[in-house]
């Protein structure tokens, strides 16, 4: 009996052995995913300007230029022809908005494959106060809320292939008072933080355009 246990004991020790044996034979690789949106489909890439509803033309500036930075960075060797502004191109067209003939029109003049539009949406800053219990302590800060739209469309059907919208919220300004303290004081100067928020805007919007990456298990 004593012999019959010690032998089931020594097969279930050899099949532990050989699992952990099989086992120490693999191995993890890192393996690269294509972007769900590939530019490099196409010869040329036109892209508008990035509208932003702000008067400042410096905004707007900026954004486009992180915009294409972005997208070629994501994708080297991708061809990128700057077209300008939106309105500028549909009054030379004589249209009075972005459709399909309009955005066939515009690849067509410019010789570019497939064009790029995208949008800045900002609030004007937002003050709010939250006050604490018994009203004893206050907490206020300014808030500005964006969004960034974009979508990409191709010739000869001047058809949407991809698009997507991100948004947030930033925080300018802000402190907390009690009955006995001011902290917490943050105060960001306020280009600084429109340059920052719309690098964010733009890094998210453009995650489509980046490959991504995911472990896998193969034999050793």
């Amino acid at each position: 009996m004593t012999r019959i246990k010690f032998r089931g004991q020594l097969l279930v020790l050899s099949l532990l052995v050989s699992m952990l044996w099989g086992c120490s034979g693999a191995k993890t690789i890192t393996v690269e995913v294509p972007p769900i949106a590939n530019l490099r489909a196409y010869q040329t890439v036109g892209v508008l300007d990035v509208e932003v509803n702000n008067p400042s033309a410096a905004l707007q500036q900026d954004a486009t230029r992180k915009f294409i930075a972005t997208l070629q960075n994501a994708q080297p060797g991708v061809r990128v022809l700057e077209l300008g502004s939106q309105r500028r191109l549909l009054q030379t067209l004589g249209r009075a908005r972005l459709d399909a003939e309009a955005i066939k029109a515009i690849c067509r003049q410019n010789a570019v494959d497939a064009l790029l539009v995208s949008q800045i949406e900002m609030s004007a800053v937002n003050p709010t106060i939250k006050f604490g219990e018994a009203l004893t302590s206050l907490s206020a800060k300014a808030v500005i809320n964006a969004s960034m739209n974009a979508k990409l469309y191709e010739m000869p059907s001047g058809a949407s292939l991809w698009s997507d919208v991100v948004s947030g919220k930033w925080t300018v300004a802000g402190f907390d008072l009690s009955e006995t303290a001011l902290s917490n004081v943050r105060i960001n100067d306020l280009s600084e933080k429109y340059s920052k928020m719309i690098s964010d805007l733009v890094y998210a919007v453009t995650k489509s355009f980046r490959p991504t990456y995911r472990k896998e298990r193969v034999a050793g």
